[in-house]
C-alpha cells in the first residue's frame, strides 16, 4: 500500500471516529481543553503548545480567568487541515 492510500485510509478512519465520538456526546465538539490536555493530545510539553500558538497556525486559545483553553472542534479542524496538506503533498 503506497503512502497516498495509507493517508486516505487514515482520513477515512478519522472521519468515522469523529462521527462515533459526536454520537456519544454531542457537546464533545465544544469541550474546552487546558494546555496540559492539549500537550498530552499531541505528545508534547505544555511549553511546545505555547510556542506553537505563538509561532504557527495552531489554533489560538480562549483565555478564561488568565488560563488558556482550546476548543476540541478547533483542534480537530486543525488536525484535518494538516492531514489534507499531507495528502496533497503525497499526491504531488
Amino acid at each position: 500500500m503506497d503512502d497516498v492510500t495509507k493517508l486516505e485510509n487514515l482520513e477515512q478512519r478519522l472521519t468515522t471516529l469523529e462521527a462515533v465520538v459526536a454520537g456519544f456526546n454531542p457537546s464533545e465538539q465544544d469541550r474546552l481543553l487546558p494546555t496540559t490536555a492539549v500537550a498530552e493530545r499531541y505528545g508534547v510539553t505544555p511549553r511546545s503548545v505555547t510556542r506553537w500558538t505563538d509561532e504557527s497556525d495552531f489554533p489560538k486559545p480562549e483565555i478564561i480567568n488568565t488560563r488558556k483553553y482550546w476548543r476540541v472542534s478547533r483542534l480537530r479542524a486543525w488536525d484535518r487541515a494538516r492531514l489534507q496538506q499531507s495528502l496533497k503533498g503525497a499526491r504531488s
